[in-house]
């Protein structure tokens, strides 16, 4: 093998192999946090059902510390190969866009479903949990550009 070759064979990414059980608990810690988000509806949609699983669904905030520490775990075994040693601002330019790429689309989609959702509440005849105050323009626009905590 020349030394042309061996250079061309090390810029090839590594492909990790997915790990099943990391997937499953990811999946698992995300629902958990879902079904935090809308205990309020659940609560007055189903009061019995509900209040068996009260203490589930009252701790799924823990989803996201776990969806975060498996997330990170798995990035850095996929992205570390290519960000290389060093810190580079092109390197590290490309992988947050790569992570703005990936999640941005699903979290609008998410964004304008949970929209729908509130604005179909009082249509159907159930209260809405969140308060109507905390729905504007801007409250929009700030989780759509994804700088609601700034």
């Amino acid at each position: 093998m020349t030394s042309e070759q061996r250079v061309s064979l090390a810029r090839l990414p590594h492909r990790i192999p997915e790990i099943r059980a990391l997937t499953g608990l990811r999946i698992i810690a995300a629902l958990l946090v879902v079904v935090f988000h809308i205990r309020g509806n659940l609560r007055s949609a189903f009061p019995a059902f509900t209040d068996a699983v009260w203490p589930i669904l009252d701790s799924g905030e823990m989803g996201v510390d776990l969806f975060f520490a498996l997330s990170g775990f798995v990035l850095t075994l996929n992205y570390v190969d290519a960000v290389g040693v060093r810190l580079s601002r092109s390197g590290t330019a490309r992988f947050l866009w790569a992570r703005v790429a990936r999640v941005w689309p699903a979290y609008v989609v998410t964004l304008l479903i949970a929209g729908i959702w509130h604005a179909g509440l009082p249509v159907i005849g159930w209260q809405d949990p969140v308060p109507a105050r905390d729905f504007s323009a801007l409250s929009f626009l700030r989780q759509f550009g994804l700088v609601v905590l700034w």
